[in-house]
């Protein structure tokens, strides 16, 4: 059954996202009334619309009504009294300030053991769960000053979710859940259904090929490097690549079709189409080689843009990097991933908004896996510097293969467990899980040996967690 809030004022993303299909499948309720929630609040507010939408579409589906007005309440139907007026029947919850304010400032965070905050004085929860909930999920904190790193990124080290211990968990979904709670509790008429755990798996190609297709210069340039660092290794792989004598080791796409074919996962792949530059290493997309490679991977695959490294300080390159990319492809890109997981807020996301980008999939943390905005679930972009919602849709991802390698340093068996526990916990919220491969780090060479294995444990482990 699916369920809508009959509200006027709430938001439907769900025309946005119509290749993420297993975002929505909602598993339908046993019971047959419709009972919607009122919900009381004298004021009108983009930040509470916003919020609301996010709590009762798109984490749990329970048809809700915002009402302003206190003779339009129903007396016979359920009521969450969201203001600091004393009504003589239903549930109260006090408001914090910053759902009705318009302005970006440090706000007073006290968080206690159970990862709340925004305590209140009274009402049915002793914090206002959806003033948290919408300063997680707006990244409230990343408009804030802080000290960026080397990419000018906000690191996750820096993020209340990390330093407060709970950036394992999609922490939105459990508030969301907690709230519903007291209220069935209350009303145990109201109907709420729950959306299925689902799994997207998306796929950076920084580079299509490692040696092929590179052209003369760069070809014996990295050949003349391998053998300066006595790379032996890398230069028989060179060789024999020229010589078409073996496949170049980031050509691992019919192993990724066979195994995402075989599973059935929806799968993602976002093209780095960007000049070449320190950051940017990508094959030019008039290689016949990479036209080949990207038709043939639109056959069973999404395309999105990687806009790149370089796009951040030079925005209008994002427009030339999508117009390649489409030509390329022969269809309209509305997807994008940041390269690096550079994100500016708001400016990344405007950029993005100007280029008719509908999705993006870069809200994740580069330095640990988890849930950078305590969600998994596609939600829209709520633009804090305007305070408003925008046409774009946003798409959480938890876990990189860099990050388990690269920055965590973990072994591949230590990785396997890391992400069990991360799809326990997208499971356990029925969310959907969104992971982030490289094309390079299936290539089992240099320090990906092993980590097919680690990337087959993640198909396999998803798989029978939906079962």
């Amino acid at each position: 059954m699916h369920l809508r809030a009959c509200s006027t004022n709430c938001l439907d993303v769900s025309h946005k996202t119509k290749n993420l299909r297993s975002t929505l499948k909602i598993e339908p309720s046993k019971k047959s009334k419709k009972v919607v929630l009122q919900i009381f609040s004298p004021e009108s507010s983009p930040r509470l619309k916003f919020v609301l939408d996010l709590f009762f579409n798109q984490i749990l589906v329970l048809p809700f009504e915002l009402i302003h007005d206190l003779n339009q309440i129903d007396p016979h139907r359920p009521l969450l009294n969201y203001s600091n007026a004393h009504l003589d029947r239903g549930l109260e919850m006090i408001p914090h300030p910053i759902m009705f304010e318009s302005d970006i400032k440090t706000q007073e965070i006290v968080i206690n053991n159970d990862s709340y905050f925004f305590r209140t004085s009274y009402g049915i929860l002793p914090f206002d769960v959806f003033a948290m909930g919408f300063y997680m999920a707006t990244r409230y904190e990343e408009y804030l000053p802080f000290d960026a790193d080397k990419h000018n990124r906000f690191s996750s080290f820096d993020s209340l979710a990390s330093k407060h211990h709970f950036l394992n968990k999609a922490i939105v979904h459990h508030w969301a859940f907690g709230l519903v709670k007291v209220l069935q509790n209350a009303y145990a008429d109201l109907e709420v259904s729950h959306r299925q755990f689902g799994f997207l798996s998306t796929i950076d190609i920084d580079s299509a090929f490692a040696y092929k297709a590179k052209g003369m210069v760069r070809f014996w340039g990295g050949m003349a490097k391998s053998f300066l660092k006595f790379d032996l290794s890398d230069v028989k792989r060179r060789i024999l690549v020229g010589l078409t004598l073996q496949k170049d080791p980031f050509d691992v796409y019919d192993w990724i079709h066979d195994l995402h074919q075989k599973s059935k996962i929806d799968t993602h792949f976002f093209i780095l189409s960007g000049e070449l530059g320190p950051y940017d290493k990508n094959i030019p997309l008039t290689q016949a080689a990479v036209i080949r490679l990207l038709n043939r991977l639109g056959t069973w695959a999404q395309i999105g843009l990687h806009p790149s490294y370089a796009s951040n300080t030079s925005p209008e390159k994002i427009a030339s990097e999508k117009n390649n990319l489409s030509d390329c492809i022969k269809y309209d890109i509305s997807s994008s991933r940041q390269h690096f997981l550079k994100i500016s807020f708001p400016k990344t996301y405007q950029n993005l908004i100007k280029n008719d980008i509908k999705i993006d999939y870069t809200l994740g943390f580069a330095q640990e896996v988890g849930f950078r905005a305590g969600l998994c679930v596609p939600y829209p972009f709520f633009d804090l510097s305007q305070n408003k919602l925008t046409p774009l849709t946003i798409v959480p991802f938890q876990i990189m293969d860099g990050t388990l390698n690269e920055y965590l340093k973990l072994s591949p068996e230590q990785a396997k467990k890391v992400i069990e526990q991360i799809i326990d916990e997208v499971k356990l919220v029925n969310g959907l899980l969104v992971t982030l491969w490289h094309n390079e780090s299936l290539s089992e060479t240099r320090h990906w040996i092993k980590w097919r294995a680690v990337y087959r444990h993640l198909i396999d482990y998803q798989h029978a967690s939906k079962n």
